[in-house]
Formats: structure tokens, C-alpha cells, sequence
């Protein structure tokens, strides 16, 4: 299985995290090899958002998503 997956916008890897408040929702975080970070959510398998929501890995870091 590949690690990095062909996007519209170049090649990705998607990681699945599981929120610490709410078992249902997991985060959905797309890393380029460009460095960017797209996220998007679901709950209960379903996306909540249209649109995957560009943040840097500040912004993931400090709403905890990641370590």
C-alpha cells in the first residue's frame, strides 16, 4: 500500500485522528509534499464540510489535532 496518494493539487497522505472529546468525530488531515495541511471532518462517517479547510501546523498544534 502507498503512503502518498495522487491529489488534484500533487501528491498527499491522508492520516484519520480521533477527536479526544467526541468518539464519533475524526479528523481528516491531507499533508502535500509541499507542506501544506488540508482538514476536514467527519462524523460518523460522514464529511461535515463541502470544502477541505487549509490550516498550518500551528494552528493543528494548537486546537490539539496534533502533538
Amino acid at each position: 500500500m502507498r503512503q502518498w496518494h495522487q491529489g488534484k493539487e500533487g501528491f498527499m497522505k491522508v492520516t484519520r485522528i480521533q477527536d479526544k472529546y467526541n468518539p464519533d468525530k475524526v479528523w481528516m488531515i491531507k499533508r502535500y509534499l509541499c507542506g501544506t495541511f488540508y482538514v476536514n471532518q467527519e462524523i460518523k462517517g460522514q464529511k461535515l464540510y463541502d470544502r477541505d479547510r487549509r490550516m498550518t501546523k500551528r494552528m493543528l498544534v494548537s486546537i490539539g489535532v496534533l502533538a
